[in-house]
């Protein structure tokens, strides 16, 4: 273990009260602090529009539009020819055709009642709900790759049988999806009762088909994970589709394999399913079929990397998997050495986790399991039949968890809070706060407004001083204004904090394009010298290696100078690892 590595969340009394909101055409809705908390019930168009009724501002002004866009506008569009532009654009229609003609009626039904209701037009509100088969279908194109990778990031804590207190499973989970700031804008408790199909519930946000963590009416839970597998197929049943059918009907996880086999998949993806009688597995979904990995010693940990090698799994073969390794490394840590019978408590301490095995330190925008993009966290607890989702802002996990019972609500009664978990330390306000000023930036930078994206990210690093994150990305924004000396100040401040070695890598590359700008060649090809330096020597572990392409970015500049249209052209990725990966 770690230091600073468990937190010891406290557990309150039932608090926020479950406020109701408004009836609308058979639906229910509620407020439990931030949470909004929907009832629907009949047939999948009714309860769409109930859905689009009851939530139609927020709806209109959530994630949903955003995501609507971001196939659209990857970045190989915005930076082709108007031709390859238009090719692209055609390209994505057709993957979101193709993606439609394999989905169940009753999920274009639900999609065409909320758009009846909400005012959004359906168009819009599919291609949110099915964003993430479609970048990864277009990845399989090699278009949208790094779109792709950056919105495939969750993890998973399972603990079963005769480690949970209350028997049956405990299963948490962080999605990491694009949209902070909009997503976690309307976080939505789903419990839903279709006239055909077992109720259910998920934890999503307002005008989303697609659940982060699901559970039904017979303990069934199940969560999905992007992988990325060589062995894509552009056709097929996807992962909402399938997160759904299993949610709605499932009686235990042996039917739900079941379902999961019964037809070649739509991209690559795993779901993790539980059910009340302990069982548990990892299902890894691709072309090819459906592979299992069962819990071990009743733990089971998940994030996005195929258990196969980098021959299969692209994030590997792309040297993308850094991320996603250190988040399975961390959360392995803790799950095998919780020592009692663990409660949610124990799990939402585990998704709130911010300990950065990359850079051995705790960091709020590093590699860790409450993760830059983590926007819904949840847990089920299928001994009692009790649901948990974290209220907070991005990321979600590390806050208040609002506990449900849903014993009631399936049967057609109301849901009831149970004890609330808090994840919250005083000592990570200044992380936070930082985090979320650099999200706001991050938004403003896609709105083309860099001096504004530029001050937030500034702000950020004012807030979190030990964060050196935040001060590439303002290098980055420093050199496509030329301004190499504030770049230069920027990368020398955090040269002594804690980073992993790929980091200072790309701290060395930015300071030597910092530079070759402002004409001292010789200083410049200092910092290349060290990132070679860097490459080759021999890894200390499996998270320190020097990504090629910072490698070779260095060898480019050492051979021709940086120069200023390599500058105003410089990618700024505003992730929070590293520009390279």
């Amino acid at each position: 273990m770690s230091p600073n590595s468990m937190r010891e969340p406290g557990t309150h009394p039932a608090d926020p009260a479950l406020t109701f909101v408004a009836h609308a055409h058979g639906g229910s809705l509620w407020r439990a602090g931030r949470l909004y908390v929907l009832k629907t019930r009949g047939s999948a168009f009714e309860r769409g529009r109930q859905h689009g009724v009851l939530l139609r501002q927020e709806i209109n002004q959530g994630v949903a539009p955003l995501l609507a866009l971001r196939a659209f506008d990857l970045p190989q569009m915005r930076d082709a020819h108007v031709a390859a532009r238009e090719a692209l654009h055609k390209l994505t229609e057709q993957v979101f055709q193709s993606i439609e003609a394999d989905v169940s009626r009753s999920l274009v039904e639900e999609l065409r009642g909320m758009a009846e209701g909400s005012g959004l037009a359906y168009e819009t509100l599919f291609r949110a709900s099915f964003l993430s088969e479609a970048l990864q279908v277009l990845a399989s194109f090699g278009a949208g790759k790094g779109e792709a990778v950056a919105n495939g990031a969750c993890t998973a804590a399972v603990l079963t049988g005769a480690r949970t207190k209350a028997g049956g499973s405990l299963h948490g989970k962080n999605q990491d999806y694009d949209g902070g700031g909009l997503w976690d804008r309307f976080p939505l408790v789903h419990i839903a009762l279709p006239d055909e199909g077992k109720a259910f519930a998920c934890a999503t946000s307002a005008g989303m088909l697609k659940g982060n963590l699901s559970i039904n009416d017979s303990g069934v839970t199940i969560g999905g994970h992007f992988l990325f597998s060589s062995r894509t197929r552009r056709s097929g049943p996807g992962f909402t589709s399938l997160e759904r059918e299993v949610a709605s009907g499932a009686g235990s996880a042996k039917e739900a394999l079941e379902i999961l086999k019964r037809r070649a998949c739509l991209g690559s993806f795993a779901f993790v399913v539980t059910d009340r009688s302990g069982a548990a597995f990892v299902a890894e979904c691709d072309g090819t079929g459906v592979d299992i990995r069962p819990a071990q010693d009743d733990w089971l940990g998940m994030s996005n990397l195929l258990s196969e090698g980098p021959e299969r799994d692209l994030l590997r073969s792309w040297g993308a998997h850094r991320n996603p390794m250190s988040r399975l490394q961390r959360i392995n840590d803790l799950g095998r050495n919780q020592a009692e019978p663990a409660e949610a408590r124990h799990i939402a301490a585990m998704l709130a986790d911010c300990w950065d095995p990359a850079s051995g330190a705790t960091r709020h925008a590093a590699h860790s399991v409450a993760h830059a993009t983590t926007v819904t966290s949840a847990i089920a607890d299928t001994g009692r039949a009790e649901f948990w989702v974290g209220e907070a802002t991005s990321p979600t996990s590390v806050g208040r968890f609002i506990g449900f019972s849903l014993g009631d609500a399936f049967k057609g009664g109301d849901p009831q809070i149970v004890d609330t978990i808090d994840t919250s330390m005083p000592a990570s306000v200044g992380g936070l706060s930082a985090f979320r000023t650099y999200l706001f930036g991050r938004a403003c930078f896609r709105l083309g407004q860099e001096d504004s994206a530029l001050a937030q990210v500034k702000a950020a690093a004012s807030l979190d001083p030990e964060e050196p994150t935040y001060a590439r990305i303002a290098a980055r924004l420093y050199l496509r204004r030329q301004q190499s000396a504030q770049a230069i100040s920027e990368l020398i401040r955090v040269s002594t904090l804690a980073q992993g070695r790929n980091e200072e890598a790309e701290r060395l590359l930015l300071l030597g394009y910092a530079y070759d700008l402002s004409g001292d060649r010789a200083a410049a090809l200092k910092q290349y010298q060290e990132i070679e330096t860097l490459a080759a020597e021999v890894p200390r572990d499996a998270l320190s290696w020097i990504n090629q392409r910072l490698a070779h970015a260095a060898a480019k500049a050492a051979h021709q100078p940086f120069n200023v249209a390599q500058a105003q052209k410089l990618d700024v990725p505003f992730d929070l690892t590293s520009g390279a990966e």
